[in-house]
């Protein structure tokens, strides 16, 4: 018998580990479109968390992010998945970057219901604020300091937002349950003021909130049986934002205490970066926060020094790193 030439379509293999590197998707999952697609999944994350782990400079967080943001890596330190922005988030979101802040988190305004769950048997309600967090480095000779705190200021002195900040990488005194307070000096500031009682007076990389002791919610449902009980049925929290006391910085957040965290994302450890979280506080608010937030980095004249354009040259590939970055001292190119 003659043999027959296999013209079947080859697996597409996995180059490191040699397995079909599409056989965890799902059936109604579209194939990975960013960098090293020729990788499997479990493959590709590895290569993620080293290439994050890689990156020393500032810019080239930014760059990684703007890539996550662009569908190109699927996953980041701060993040479990691919990013879920609308376009016009996501626009607003790289506006941000060039000023140097790094958003890890951001929530928009929504809500809907009620609306029957046939599978629980249900009317379900839901609504949230909008929220954020982001980064900033406080090293970079780019941005300056006094620049930083000044935008700080005018958040914390808003009254339709509430805001919270904190030194990433810094720990702080831990308080008793029924002590609220709005500042907070990290330990080797304390111990430093031992020295010169000057130290205190700088509260870059104080904790500080606008918060009161009472946590502000952000996230609420609420369920019933029947739809005419819904209005008399008390809302239950899901989510709290932003942190209201300095102790949940150490008890709750990942980054800082955790050691591990500090090896995923070494740039941010090395600009000792202050996490600014952010929401709005009434529920019929229309606070847009990335446009405030843009406002408020014009209005204290902070500067577009990153430019997007260098971000996208950020070149990522397993087991390799290239980076080009440069940036006029002018601005943005």
């Amino acid at each position: 018998m003659a043999e027959t030439l296999d013209d079947s379509t080859p697996e597409p293999l996995c180059y490191l580990c040699r397995r079909n590197r599409e056989s965890d998707l799902e059936n109604d999952e579209p194939s990975y479109a960013g960098f090293w697609q020729d990788l499997c999944s479990e493959c590709r994350f590895d290569q993620h968390v080293l290439a994050w782990a890689s990156w020393t400079e500032w810019e080239e967080l930014l760059g990684g992010n703007l890539h996550y943001l662009k569908g190109r890596i699927d996953s980041a330190p701060y993040s479990d998945g691919p990013p879920r922005y609308e376009s016009d988030e996501m626009d607003e979101l790289w506006r941000l970057q060039a000023y140097g802040l790094l958003v890890v988190y951001c929530g928009v305004r929504d809500a809907f219901g009620p609306e029957y769950s046939d599978e629980r048997k249900i009317w379900h309600q839901f609504r949230q604020r909008p929220w954020m967090e982001f980064m900033i480095p406080t090293l970079h000779e780019k941005i300056h300091i006094d620049k930083i705190n000044q935008l700080v200021d005018e958040l914390l002195v808003r009254e339709d937002i509430v805001t919270t900040v904190f030194s990433e990488y810094d720990e702080y005194p831990h308080l008793p349950a029924d002590v609220h307070l709005k500042a907070v000096a990290p330990f080797t500031q304390l111990i430093d003021a031992f020295v010169k009682d000057e130290k205190l007076k700088d509260m870059t990389y104080y904790f500080r909130t606008s918060s009161g002791p009472i946590p502000h919610v952000i996230m609420q449902t609420r369920d019933v049986r029947k739809r005419h009980e819904i209005k008399k049925c008390p809302w239950e929290t899901q989510m709290e934002f932003p942190m209201a006391s300095v102790n949940e910085v150490s008890e709750y957040i990942t980054m800082g205490v955790d050691e591990d965290y500090k090896y995923k994302m070494k740039a941010a450890m090395y600009q000792r970066v202050l996490c600014v979280q952010m929401a709005v506080k009434e529920w019929d608010s229309t606070v847009d926060l990335q446009a405030l937030l843009e406002g408020l980095c014009d209005k204290v004249g902070m500067r577009k020094v990153f430019s997007l354009d260098d971000m996208e040259r950020l070149v990522v590939k397993p087991g390799q790193k290239v980076w080009s970055y440069h940036v006029d001292e002018g601005g943005e190119e």
